[in-house]
C-alpha cells in the first residue's frame, strides 16, 4: 500500500462520525521504546486492520483504521479504499 514511503496524506471518519485529514509519518519509535525494549499493546493493530501513524501536525500518535480510510496521498498519488491492500 505505502511501499517504502513513510509520509503521506490521509483522511479518515474518526470513530466519532467526523473526518480527521492531515500529514502522517510511519515508523516513529517514541524514546525509550528503542533496541531491546519491548513494545506492548493491548491490540494487534495488524490484526485489527488499524495503522498506527504520528500525527506530523500535532505531534501524537493516531490509530488509523484502514476500512474508514476515506483517501491516501502518497507520493503526489490520490489511493481510494477500492485500491487500499489490507494488511
Amino acid at each position: 500500500m505505502l511501499g517504502k514511503a513513510r509520509i503521506f496524506g490521509a483522511s479518515f471518519i474518526k470513530l466519532d462520525g467526523t473526518v480527521r485529514s492531515g500529514s502522517f509519518r510511519l515508523g516513529v519509535i517514541p524514546p525509550g521504546k528503542r533496541e531491546g525494549s519491548e513494545r506492548k499493546r493491548n491490540l494487534d493493530p495488524d490484526e485489527h486492520g488499524n495503522l498506527i501513524v504520528w500525527d506530523m501536525k500535532i505531534s501524537a500518535y493516531r490509530t488509523i483504521a484502514l476500512k474508514r480510510v476515506l483517501y491516501l496521498r502518497v507520493r503526489g498519488k490520490t489511493i481510494k479504499p477500492k485500491d487500499i491492500q489490507l494488511p
